[in-house]
């Protein structure tokens, strides 16, 4: 399971679906990974066109290249 697969999966456990993303943040460890995190993440949300923000950082926790955070917001009853 990658990180869009987790967040697509959190966002449903919580009721919604990747539709309801609005804003992304990538951390990467290396600008080499640039283009293909890039890549992954448009094939993937690419329809939804959330705000997406991506960040080259030192290192990221347990030795990880890329990290994605992610916000969605969930309407009551919909």
């Amino acid at each position: 399971m990658d990180a869009l697969d987790k967040i697509e999966q959190a966002v449903i456990d919580a009721g919604g679906c990747l539709d309801d993303l609005v804003r992304t943040r990538i951390y990467i460890t290396d600008m080499e990974h640039a283009d293909e995190v890039g890549r992954a993440h448009g094939e993937r949300l690419g329809r939804i066109k959330p705000c997406c923000t991506m960040v080259v950082v030192n290192c990221l926790f347990a030795g990880a290249l890329v990290e994605i955070e992610a916000d969605a917001v969930l309407v009551p009853g919909t």
